[in-house]
């Protein structure tokens, strides 16, 4: 009953936490590879202003501004592959190894919701799901605990019965080989120093104690539940947000190039630009995955999975 209700919660919050590594690797891995892209794109721009510089179209300071670009965006890369590694070994605690594990290329994240819905059943209300049951199935256990107890200041019958056979039929009382007997003992422990008492008491006390858990456990579990639900709608708003800061930063980032190029405009502006485009691109590949999480995370929060 209680033990295997929360064994089914314990499966979903592995599952969850699974889930969670695997979105985890493929940020991160993607936050890496966009990472790499912007290095390229600043060694680009530092190769344009050395140009510019030997042409006399640009000064040294634009040149050791391009080279500090370059050396902040390979620190970025550096964090970014630490980032994978640590994700990597993430996912491999959660499938209970201490190897990391990596993910396949073509992998599809947004499939992992489909695969939850594989293992796991939805219901509807949070007070069926596996950890609130478990809860109450506690609850039970320890209303018979009280009553068990209860019944020991009853009073007790015990009916006896005993059936014998004897060759010397003068050895009995009623002068035959078969004697029958049976009879009653009525037992009432009036006083036992008060360990029914205080039984009595333990058990009344853990009963309180389990309808508190089973209280707490409706309560987070509809928290859960409403929470989960609210990050998809926030995490979709954010991802709607970081495409249009993403799309502005491209169209940033063209025109300050073309304007560079044509000698209008400065390394600063073009730099800045960059900087702007790299930070939004990283900002839309994250929220893309949060999105993913949220609602990896909404789906679990209202389901009873039994692998």
């Amino acid at each position: 009953g209680a033990a295997r209700l929360s064994h089914a919660d314990a499966q979903r919050q592995v599952l969850a936490q699974t889930a969670n590594a695997i979105v985890t690797v493929v940020t991160a891995e993607r936050v890496a590879e966009i990472s790499r892209v912007s290095l390229k794109s600043a060694l680009s721009t530092l190769d344009l202003n050395q140009r510019r510089a030997k042409l006399g179209a640009s000064s040294a300071v634009d040149v050791l501004r391009a080279e500090q670009e370059v050396t902040l965006t390979r620190s970025q890369v550096v964090q970014a592959d630490e980032g994978v590694l640590r994700a990597r070994e993430g996912l491999g605690l959660s499938l209970g190894s201490s190897d990391p594990y990596g993910v396949m290329p073509n992998i599809r994240v947004d499939a992992l919701a489909s695969d939850a819905r594989s293992v796991c059943r939805p219901v509807a209300d949070p007070d069926t799901r596996a950890d609130v049951r478990a809860a109450r199935a506690r609850v039970e256990i320890a209303e018979r605990n009280v009553k068990s107890t209860d019944y020991a200041f009853a009073p007790t019958v015990d009916l006896l019965s005993n059936l014998g056979w004897t060759s010397n039929e003068r050895a009995t009382a009623n002068q035959e080989h078969v004697t029958w007997t049976i009879g009653g003992l009525l037992t009432w422990q009036l006083y036992d120093g008060g360990l029914r008492y205080g039984t009595r008491s333990t058990n009344q006390a853990q009963k309180r104690i389990a309808d508190e858990q089973l209280t707490q456990s409706r309560r987070l579990a509809r928290v859960e539940a409403n929470q989960a639900q609210r990050a998809v709608e926030v995490a979709t708003r954010n991802l709607a947000v970081a495409g249009k800061s993403r799309q502005l930063a491209a169209e940033g980032a063209r025109l300050s190039r073309i304007a560079f190029v044509s000698g209008h405009g400065n390394s600063f502006d073009l730099i800045d630009a960059d900087r702007r485009l790299r930070s939004a691109e990283l900002d839309l590949a994250v929220k893309e995955f949060e999105l993913i999480r949220a609602q990896i995370a909404a789906l679990l929060a209202l389901s009873s999975c039994e692998v």
